[in-house]
């Protein structure tokens, strides 16, 4: 017989079980054993039944092939009553969308099986080889069948220790357009790799559902509970962490479950569960893995009717949802997403009260919301979105002070990330721990016994621009406005705004662009040997030697002397060598955006002597560099201030310095090995030396 496509897919996608069943049921034994044997190229069998049991899908279906017994409507009824056995379920994910992209079934099948065929898996791994098997559509959702492999260890009869791979069948349901995914059988780490696909393919923010205690109550009635587990994490003295209670009229008795449990979360449950007017299951619901499943054996047709009606009631519950409350948002699980992918459990329930934080400012138009979460925990779990810095309000002045170290007098501290919390000055060293002192700008000392009453934590932008956009899937009603980010400190979660802040490239500055867009006439060694004999500036400069230096012409390279002599050609230049009341060393007019402003360099040489090329955010110089530059901040006469340097500077000196820019409300520009080679390329030139 030759096999119609449609029913070749029926029968990859069903359970096996179903195709043993067709031919246990439609052929004769002797039939079997002499088509199975013919196409196994065998004589005999002592035992059809293992032969048949044994047989993998792909040599039961040729044996179908040979048996005209079996018929289309066979493998059509087959399929109706094996696709999904027994206890058939699913979990499912929430899939948001600012821009719909459309992607056709044959797409979707190509790209599927492209992106399986580059996934990695160790010689160890527990789970491997996800495959693609068919797809079909129902409705407006895809149905793709996939298979992998699961490891299973034994001890075999010598007494070893070994291990054989066993196929498992799934399936993912697609429905863009009704914005969700839910899988079936797969295990988290083969999920996890799904989800990143969907992700990518549809630009979609791909989330686990949390089945929280208000959406059991909204979509599922209590009148049909029958089991219910009940969790607290930190629970009062008197009470169990978990309770589970259970009984076929439970909704009748919930008088006698003690008081206290009431607001405990539900992690799992069980209702008497209506599938289709006629028929009645029992419908198992894991609220933390948005996991449901049915313990009864249903059609394909009636598994898929309920489980579109239940997916559109649940992300019904979550699109209609216009809720600011804690619960709310954590049931949003907006942080397990592939653009989260990282993220530490315990940063999860942190990340939730932010959102909920910031939800609440925006709402009411506050700038700062209390916290209950600690701010220093925060930091350990968190540190890759935020900058710490030590922040207090002095007492005596009462204003927030500029934290300096009592022993040297340094205001830049590093925080450890390893309970417990130490606070070490960058210059001298001291470390503080269990009571931290520091001293006010005016000399008042300030002691405090607890870490986070003087860390705050300041976002990075790249948070700042992941953190919005996915809130804004959630509420699209909320509104940033460029160059907003946060802070958290024992006062709370903060929105600032500012509106000046902004990372300039040399590239955007007129008078640099024809700079950076030139091509070194020099070799990159005979400009960097020459950098390595300029300085910051000449011994015991003053302003005077200054002036008659940048009349002086020059004659050969070696007349250039300090790096500020390379800016002298720029219009408005001045020198500044920096005297104790300075901050800077170049000052002049530069175009920015079509407008005039004020230009404030702070110039480093290269160290002689110094090794590694980079300079980093702990070296002697990268301190002197924050300290110059923060005091540059300060200066409401610079409209741009920049920090020069003709090597390169580690990137976490720069975050740290684009940071306070941002805190200041500053515009910063860093030239730094490139801008700088192309610029003394460009003077050799000029001046003809």
């Amino acid at each position: 017989m030759t096999i119609p496509e449609e029913q070749k897919i029926k029968l990859e996608s069903m359970q096996i079980k179903g195709i043993r069943w067709m031919i246990w049921d439609n052929i004769e034994k002797e039939h079997i054993e002499s088509r199975l044997l013919q196409i196994k190229g065998q004589s005999t069998t002592n035992d059809l039944t293992k032969l048949v049991n044994s047989q993998s899908r792909a040599t039961l279906i040729q044996l179908i092939e040979h048996s005209p017994e079996i018929t289309v409507s066979i493998i059509d009824s087959a399929y109706e009553k094996y696709r999904y056995g027994l206890k058939p379920g699913f979990t499912l994910f929430w899939a948001k969308r600012k821009d719909i992209k459309t992607v056709s079934q044959e797409e979707l099948a190509s790209k599927i099986q492209e992106y399986l065929s580059t996934l990695p898996y160790g010689d160890d791994d527990k789970y491997k080889k996800l495959e693609y098997s068919s797809i079909i559509k129902f409705g407006d959702t895809y149905e793709i069948s996939l298979s992998y492999l699961q490891r299973f260890n034994y001890i075999n009869a010598e007494g070893e220790f070994t291990f054989i791979y066993m196929m498992k069948e799934c399936f993912a349901w697609v429905g863009i357009n009704k914005n969700f995914i839910a899988m079936n059988n797969i295990p988290e780490v083969l999920m996890n790799s799904l989800k990143k696909f969907f992700s990518r393919l549809y630009s979609a923010d791909i989330t686990n559902i949390k089945i929280t205690n208000k959406l059991l109550e909204k979509v599922f009635s209590n009148d049909n509970a029958k089991r219910v587990t009940k969790h607290n994490s930190n629970p009062p003295e008197n009470q169990l962490e978990k309770i589970t209670v259970a009984d076929s009229k439970l909704s009748e008795k919930m008088s006698f479950i003690p008081a206290g449990y009431e607001n405990y979360d539900v992690t799992n449950t069980q209702y008497i569960e209506e599938i289709d007017g006629t028929m009645t299951g029992t419908l198992g619901v894991n609220c933390n893995k948005g996991k449901m499943y049915l313990s009864k054996s249903l059609t394909s047709s009636q598994f898929r009717t309920w489980s579109t009606r239940r997916i559109n009631d649940i992300i019904g519950y979550f699109q209609n949802s216009t809720d600011v409350t804690l619960e709310t948002v954590t049931g949003f699980n907006m942080f397990t997403s592939s653009k989260w992918d990282g993220l530490k459990s315990s940063a999860i329930p942190i990340l939730n009260e932010i959102v909920y934080a910031i939800l609440n400012c925006k709402k009411a138009g506050i700038e700062v919301y209390p916290i209950s979460f600690d701010v220093y925990q925060a930091y350990v779990d968190l540190s890759k979105f935020f900058t710490e810095r030590i922040s207090f309000n002095c007492e005596t002045c009462e204003e927030n002070a500029i934290p300096c170290c009592c022993e040297c007098g340094s205001s830049l501290f590093s925080v450890t990330k390893k309970r417990p919390g130490r606070i070490i000055c960058c210059n001298c060293g001291k470390s503080q721990q269990g009571s931290f002192s520091f001293v006010c700008e005016s000399g008042h000392i300030s002691v405090f016994s607890d870490i986070n009453e003087v860390v705050e934590l300041i976002s990075t932008d790249a948070f700042c621009e992941n953190l919005f956009e996915t809130i804004q899937l959630y509420y699209p009603d909320i509104k940033f406005s460029n160059n907003e980010f946060i802070t958290i400190s024992i006062a709370g979660v903060e929105i600032h705004h500012s509106p000046n802040y902004e990372k300039i490239k040399p590239s955007e500055i007129s008078e640099f662009s024809t700079i950076c867009e030139r091509s070194l006439a020099k070799p990159v060694n005979e400009l960097e040997s020459i950098y390595k004999t300029l300085k910051e500036k000449c011994s015991y400069p003053t302003n005077d030697k200054c002036a008659n230096c940048k009349s002086t012409v020059c004659k050969s390279v070696d007349d250039i002397g300090c790096i500020l002599k390379l800016f002298e050609t720029f219009e408005g230049f001045v020198p500044q060598p920096h005297q104790g009341h300075e901050f800077g060393d170049v000052s002049m007019l530069l175009k920015y955006q079509g407008r005039n402003m004020t230009f404030q360099g702070i110039a480093k040489s290269v160290p002689s002597g110094r090794t590694a090329p980079k300079i980093t955010k702990s070296s002697d110089l990268g301190r002197e560099i924050i300290q110059q530059t923060l005091s540059a901040f300060h200066d409401d006469r610079v409209d741009i201030v920049g920090v020069i340097y003709p090597n390169l500077i580690d990137d976490q000196l720069k975050y740290f310095l684009y940071h306070y820019a941002k805190l200041s409300n500053r515009r910063l520009v860093i030239l730094d090995r490139d801008f700088m080679l192309k610029l003394l390329d460009w003077y050799i030139e000029k001046k003809n030396l």
